[in-house]
């Protein structure tokens, strides 16, 4: 009956585990590229911080950002600007938070009022305001992106499953032991 258990322990961790460290599920894969390319690539390019997040008729959420910094075809006077976005990262949308700071690309015409972006445009989370940016590649390659963490989390759940398995297993092969002495 004892031996039973076993098996159905180790699936009651490993579950647990698996359920415990899952992380949004994205239907769009987008390429790696760094700043500079994001920055060619795009229309506009800018650093900001979002004062408002709403959402719209659709699957749209449009995002109103001050501008901190105009980087790529921004004119000099604008203080703010509107950025629209899918409002579900499966629908490849960006998710953006309320008074966090962001280098934002965005595609479309560069003479619209309302530009665009997605997941796969590039964009920064650069924390809250106050924390001054260089626009420097080197610099912007310090801040890490979901995709420069996900080894690191890959490896921490294989190592705690792991580790599971084998404390699990030298506990079960003490307990029979004892019980054959």
């Amino acid at each position: 009956m004892k031996t039973k258990t076993f098996p159905i322990i180790m699936f009651l961790i490993v579950g647990f585990f698996l359920i415990s460290t899952s992380h949004d599920a994205h239907a769009c894969s987008c390429i790696e590229t760094t700043e500079l390319q994001a920055v060619e690539r795009s229309s506009t390019s800018f650093v900001g911080t979002s004062v408002k997040i709403e959402p719209s008729s659709g699957f749209n959420n449009i995002v109103t950002f001050q501008v901190e910094r105009p980087i790529k075809n921004i004119e000099d006077g604008i203080t703010e600007l509107v950025v629209i976005t899918h409002a579900q990262g499966s629908a490849c949308g960006y998710s953006f938070e309320e008074n966090t700071r962001y280098l934002v690309h965005t595609y479309g015409e560069k003479n619209q009022k309302t530009l665009e972006t997605g997941l796969c445009s590039g964009n920064k989370n650069l924390g809250f305001s106050g924390i001054p940016l260089m626009m420097d590649e080197s610099v912007l390659k310090n801040y890490p992106t979901s995709a420069s963490l996900y080894p690191i989390t890959l490896f921490l759940i294989i190592a705690g499953i792991v580790s599971v398995i084998i404390i699990t297993t030298i506990v079960y092969r003490k307990k029979k032991k004892l019980k054959n002495k």
